[in-house]
């Protein structure tokens, strides 16, 4: 597709890529740490490389049953259209927020 672009994103990770890159463009030393489910896909695989390069530290819980979420945006002069796919971002446990506590404290 023509003009086709994929960048990870969503509202959290979008804030949370946008604070890595303004603390990496700065004097300050701190990490930005992000955690959501992806699923054991291509997409994911990419999601993943993406928010590394982006400068934010990621945990993903690997859901093996559903694919990574994915929305296709239309953009047309200022208008814009979106259709989502929250998939595994849905399927986030609980259980891998408390084994990896220690994680965000330590961001």
């Amino acid at each position: 597709m023509k003009d086709r672009k994929v960048i990870p994103g969503g509202s959290a990770l979008n804030s949370s890529r946008a604070a890595a890159y303004f603390i990496k463009n700065s004097e300050k030393t701190s990490s930005i740490a992000y955690m959501g489910c992806i699923g054991q896909d291509e997409t994911g695989q990419i999601l993943e490389t993406e928010v590394r390069k982006s400068g934010v530290i990621g945990n993903f819980f690997r859901d093996t049953k559903t694919s990574t979420g994915t929305c296709a945006v239309v953009i047309k002069g200022k208008e814009r259209s979106l259709c989502a796919n929250i998939a595994a971002s849905a399927k986030f446990p609980l259980s891998h927020l408390q084994k990896n506590m220690h994680f965000l404290e330590n961001a």
